[in-house]
């Protein structure tokens, strides 16, 4: 890491570490305080709520860690203009319009949770959902707005 000159590293799904035995997890959270302490590397974790019970098996660590929770989406335009970059990057062979009924949709459906949108958005770079989709193309857009598959 010093070779290349990191100065910052992203984990996420951090909470995992939980998964491990009790040797694992204080291999892990070794390894994370060595990075911080003789590296020098700033540390950015990310996850779900037990991220934090994760962090605290090493208290010299989780002192070194300030929470910032994420809170869920709603139907404003943040959301709107994330879903029209989503859909804007995805290879479809048609534009595709969010019209405001589809994007109050996938709020419901994902319950306002990105980790839920972003699958939805990666299902159209299948070949043969596209293939399948270029007949029924409005079926389709309106099928993937609801997160699910026509």
């Amino acid at each position: 890491m010093r070779a290349v000159d990191v100065h910052v590293l992203v984990l996420d799904e951090i909470h995992n570490i939980l998964a491990g035995t009790f040797r694992e997890q204080r291999i892990v959270l070794n390894t994370l305080r060595y990075l911080s302490n003789e590296l020098k590397v700033s540390l950015v974790c990310v996850g779900v709520k037990d991220a934090r019970e994760a962090i605290s098996g090493d208290v010299q660590l989780a002192r070194r860690f300030e929470e910032f929770p994420l809170p869920r989406w709603s139907a404003d335009e943040e959301f709107e203009q994330l879903l029209l970059a989503i859909v804007r990057n995805l290879p479809l062979r048609q534009p595709t319009v969010l019209s405001a009924r589809a994007v109050r949709k996938i709020l419901q459906v994902t319950d306002g949770i990105n980790g839920k949108d972003f699958p939805n958005a990666e299902r159209p770079r299948d070949r043969g959902y596209r293939n399948r989709c270029g007949a029924h193309r409005r079926r389709c857009d309106r099928a993937m707005a609801a997160g699910h598959e026509p």
